[in-house]
């Protein structure tokens, strides 16, 4: 056999063995069939030799043939592959979605496909079980709407966005958006499905919450202020801190307030704003801000950084009250320590001022019950029980002054009120005084033209006071002086009643002394005639007690001027009121 039909021959065979490889291994009797065909020309060639070239263009032909149909399965196996590898995914996909994803043919509502996620949705066990059991009727809320979507959705191939009611299989409600594709050509449409009943709920808290929250905000009796981190501006303020800050609604707080500039220290403040942005928070400080009127609000801070929404968030508390209280408490507490202290004096000199009187009593009763009685003694007893008697009533009216005092301060006096004549009142205590005014050759003066003085007040404590001051005047008096008592009237029911003397008088920075209890000044204490030291705070404490106060004036070697001033307790006078101003006596000209 010469070279060109052995050639011939083999490719023969590689056609016949490749064929026959191909019908084998895809096990397709065309590619069998097809196979023997290389063979028949192969072993004709062989026992029938002819045209050499012919037979191997054939040859030829027949494996370019094995070749192709080769390539072309080994594509076709490539685009399987892939084709499976595609569904594969898809079906990941299609099963792990976080969706529902349903497929529905449209002619008979029949679900050809869902993946769990729907099933899930709808309460089925599993998206076998939907595909299987499946109803719209069961679950569309309102069959209506799944009917204008399907429509619309044939018309256009997309449908619209819809957030629906369904019914679960249990019966239980539950809010879904679905949106679906439709492929009319096909007879189908897939629908996406989102359970939104989580989110509506989340929602409907969250607004709950915030509701709460704002209803909270506007109601808190603390000033509640957010303010821009960056100029400090005001974004929203409840009623509290528009109430603190004196403005008539959020709004206006909002236009115009910015705590970095309304506040009375700008360097503090930017203390304070240096500290929240670098710590995120600033707890209990003390800062004034400006008020709208321009008065001071005292207020304590906490606030805090968000920084997410570049705002600061503030509590601010109104504690102007505070501050008041805690002023007065240290008031309250130097007037406390100021009592005890007065206290204790006050006890010290009412030791003294008892134990003198009460020492002068039983010294000169010891002399009386000591010395034999005798004709001689006589002249002496009648000394001693003067003595004794000017003690005790020296010592009742201290007695008597202190328990008015302390009455008085305590809270426990109560006028009794009536009306009188004041005049009647005076001359009644000129009776009782003049014999210790004859006795230094003292004359009283009472000044007052309108005999009828009518006066609403406690007459006791008018006579206790006028005969207090009357006393010290007759007391302190120089021997041959003078007692003037003016009766003045000022106004239309103001009264004054004035008490001035031509004593030793009391030097100007003393007279404050002298208002004190048991403040005896220097020229009283080396007079032979001494005071209890209680006249004129008592007097003093029942003018207050009237509505009324005390005025002492005096210059040493001059005399003393007292007067009691008693508005609104004048009641009527004899006085007309074109005359008033001629005839009432000029309290400044007595001296």
């Amino acid at each position: 056999m010469s070279f060109l039909e052995i050639a011939t021959v083999l490719l023969f065979l590689a056609g016949f063995a490749g064929l026959g490889f191909l019908a084998l291994r895809h096990r397709n009797w065309h590619f069998a069939a097809l196979s023997f065909f290389p063979l028949f020309l192969g072993g004709w060639g062989v026992l029938w030799p002819g045209d050499d070239a012919l037979l191997l263009t054939v040859a030829v032909g027949i494996f370019l043939v094995f070749l192709i149909v080769t390539q072309m399965l080994r594509g076709r196996a490539s685009l399987e592959r892939s084709l499976r590898e595609s569904e594969n995914k898809f079906r990941s996909i299609f099963e792990s979605a976080e969706v529902g994803l349903t497929q529905v043919r449209i002619s008979d509502n029949t679900v050809l496909d869902a993946n769990n996620r729907v099933a899930e949705i709808l309460g089925y066990e599993d998206r076998l079980k939907m595909i299987a059991d499946y109803d719209p009727k069961r679950h569309w809320v309102d069959m209506d709407v799944r009917g204008k979507i399907l429509t619309r959705g044939l018309e256009s191939g997309i449908g619209e966005d819809h957030e629906i009611e369904v019914f679960r299989l249990d019966g239980s409600s539950a809010r879904v958006r679905i949106a679906t594709t439709f492929f009319p050509e096909e007879d189908f449409f897939i629908a996406v499905s989102i359970d939104m009943t989580e989110r509506r709920i989340a929602e409907m808290e969250l607004r709950e919450s915030e509701k709460k929250y704002r209803a909270t905000f506007d109601n808190a009796q603390v000033g509640l202020i957010r303010t821009d981190m960056e100029d400090g501006r005001a974004i929203d303020a409840n009623a509290r801190m528009v109430e603190m800050l004196g403005y008539d609604g959020e709004a206006e707080l909002v236009e115009n307030f910015n705590p970095r500039e309304a506040n009375v220290d700008p360097v503090f403040m930017q203390k304070i704003i240096t500290d929240i942005r670098e710590k995120g928070v600033v707890q209990n400080v003390e800062t004034d801000f400006y008020r709208q009127d321009g008065s001071v609000l005292q207020a304590r801070l906490y606030s805090i950084l968000v920084p997410e929404k570049k705002q600061i968030e503030s509590v601010v508390i109104d504690i102007g009250e505070q501050k008041l209280m805690q002023r007065r408490l240290i008031a309250a507490l130097d007037m406390a320590e100021e009592a005890n202290r007065s206290k204790s004096a006050f006890l010290a000199n009412m030791s003294h001022e008892l134990r003198t009187p009460l020492n002068a009593i039983l010294g000169f009763a010891q002399m009386i019950k000591d010395r034999p009685p005798g004709e001689d003694a006589i002249d002496q007893y009648r000394e001693y029980a003067g003595f004794i008697y000017t003690s005790g009533d020296h010592l009742l009216a201290l007695i008597g002054d202190i328990l008015d005092l302390s009455k008085i301060e305590a809270g426990k006096a109560e006028l009794a009120e009536t009306e009188f004549n004041v005049v009647d009142v005076i001359d009644a205590c000129v009776s009782l005084l003049q014999i210790s005014a004859d006795q230094d050759g003292l004359t009283i003066d009472v000044t007052s033209d309108p005999r009828d003085v009518v006066l609403w007040a406690d007459e006791r404590k008018i006579k206790q006071m006028l005969l207090n001051l009357m006393s010290n005047a007759i007391k302190f008096n120089n021997p041959g002086g003078k007692v003037d008592v003016i009766v003045k009237i000022v106004g239309d029911n103001d009264l004054s009643l004035i008490v001035a003397d031509t004593g030793v008088g009391i030097a100007a920075e003393d007279i404050p002394k002298s208002m004190s209890v048991f403040g005896r000044v220097g020229n009283v204490l080396t007079s032979e005639k001494q005071g209890t030291g209680l006249g004129l705070p008592l007097v003093n404490l029942m003018a207050e007690l009237h509505g009324g106060y005390l005025e002492v004036e005096s210059e040493p070697g001059k005399g003393t001027h007292a007067t009691i001033r008693l508005p609104g307790r004048l009641r009527k006078h004899g006085l007309t009121g074109a005359s008033l101003s001629e005839e009432i006596v000029d309290e400044k000209s007595i001296h």
